[in-house]
């Protein structure tokens, strides 16, 4: 098969890490001519006899037809499967509308496992096998990989439609667009819970939303920490959580298409073809790596943060005292209004990494020591607008232990306190 997109040419436009799909969901729509109503029942039973066709959940809307449509190489392997969701509408009597909520989803990294040759040993912290070691151990060949399985999903759902469909149908101006859509680096560290941990009470700077929540392991009865970053209302999700023990997954995921449209500066369309959905996975990656790079920074600097409680709580300080209304040189003292907005600014910063500051100018006591705490060394970055600001990623796990003191948590905790870097070698994968 011939290649029109190459990983090597994304990655020699930014010296950015490698990044992998993981899942991955396609919109189509288009247009059937020659095709009736009574085509439609003869279009199913064919469907049903080649295998394709999921029984129980077509059988749910008499317009929607489900099928699970193999993954199959050149060579002839089926190494995974791609769902598929047709909804059809009459527009008369011998024209069928593929609407545009008919979609395919797929996993790019389950089949890539096949391919590579990786046996389903341990799974990973969520219950899933949708991943394949540090991601820094990995080449382009293996993102060449995944064009050529979404290549090999889409063809395949092609092949398996038009086979079905009679002979004297057509289908006009087939597009197909990205719907939803995760890319990940896997980082290899001693201790990925530890690492999450204090990733969940730092935020990216540009953020203007940060928060953390936790999942409860299929391996044991704790709970594993998620953080969650967001730099505007309605783009890409920024998200990191431990895969295994040993990975830490740095995500940027897009839910719909708005996000997507945001993350890549515009809507963008394809012919519904493997070529064409390969040029929708090229344009987000060339846009959304750079964020995956800019998250893993993050991490690697708040697992390697040795800042302490007490030098969190010292570069804190000034904003602590004016949570307390202490006098300052100049004899102000706070008012009770301002003393409980940075009450409530330290113990979100401290929670979640990030403090939104409404209702106080620019220039005012509180914006003033906020501001402060962002120059030099300090503790604070700036946000996705000027009222917003993120605790730095070296105070993380200081910040960590801090809210543990305060609030207590549930979350699942190993034994070793180290990182290893991307670039170092990697131990065996912890079971």
């Amino acid at each position: 098969m011939e290649r029109l997109y190459d990983a090597s040419d994304l990655l020699s436009l930014a010296p950015n890490p490698l990044c992998l799909f993981d899942q991955v969901k396609i919109g189509f729509s288009g247009r059937i001519s020659g095709l009736t109503a009574a085509d439609l029942a003869d279009v199913r039973q064919h469907l049903d006899q080649t295998g394709v066709l999921d029984r129980k959940r077509s059988r749910r809307n008499p317009r929607c037809i489900v099928l699970d449509v193999p993954i199959i190489t050149n060579d002839g392997e089926v190494v995974g499967h791609t769902t598929v969701e047709l909804w059809l509408e009459q527009i008369d009597p011998r024209t069928m509308q593929i609407t545009s909520r008919s979609t395919i989803s797929t996993n790019l990294v389950v089949p890539l496992r096949a391919l590579l040759g990786i046996q389903p040993t341990d799974v990973s912290l969520d219950g899933k096998l949708n991943y394949i070691g540090p991601t820094a151990e990995q080449s382009c060949d293996t993102l060449n990989l995944q064009f050529d399985l979404a290549h090999h999903a889409v063809e395949a759902v092609c092949e398996a439609i038009g086979e079905v469909l009679p002979a004297c149908a057509e289908v006009h101006d087939p597009i197909c667009w990205l719907r939803a859509i995760e890319l990940h680096h896997d980082l290899n560290c001693d201790d990925a819970l530890k690492v999450t941990r204090a990733v969940c009470h730092t935020a990216m700077a540009g953020s203007r939303l940060g928060e953390h929540d936790s999942y409860r392991s299929g391996k044991s009865r704790a709970r594993v920490p998620v953080a969650h970053w967001r730099a505007t209302r309605t783009g890409e999700v920024v998200k990191v959580y431990p895969k295994t023990y040993r990975l830490a997954r740095v995500e940027v995921g897009c839910r719909d298409r708005e996000s997507i449209a945001k993350c890549c500066g515009e809507r963008r369309t394809a012919e519904f073809s493997g070529a064409g959905i390969a040029e929708l996975l090229y344009a987000f990656y060339e846009k959304a790596a750079p964020t995956v790079t800019l998250a893993l920074d993050h991490v690697q600097r708040a697992a390697l943060g040795k800042r302490s409680p007490m030098e969190c709580m010292l570069a804190l300080q000034p904003l602590l005292q004016l949570g307390r209304r202490e006098r300052s040189g100049t004899n102000y003292t706070p008012s009770a209004a301002v003393a409980a907005a940075a009450q409530h600014a330290g113990e979100e910063l401290l929670s979640d990494g990030v403090c939104h500051i409404r209702g106080h100018r620019k220039g005012s006591k509180l914006r003033e020591v906020l501001d402060t705490l962002t120059e030099g060394n300090g503790p604070l970055m700036r946000g996705a607008q000027g009222t917003i600001y993120c605790l730095r990623p070296e105070f993380g796990r200081a910040a960590a232990k801090l809210a543990d003191n305060l609030l207590g948590n549930d979350i699942e905790q190993s034994g070793t306190d180290d990182f290893q870097g991307q670039d170092e070698e990697t131990g065996e994968q912890a079971k």
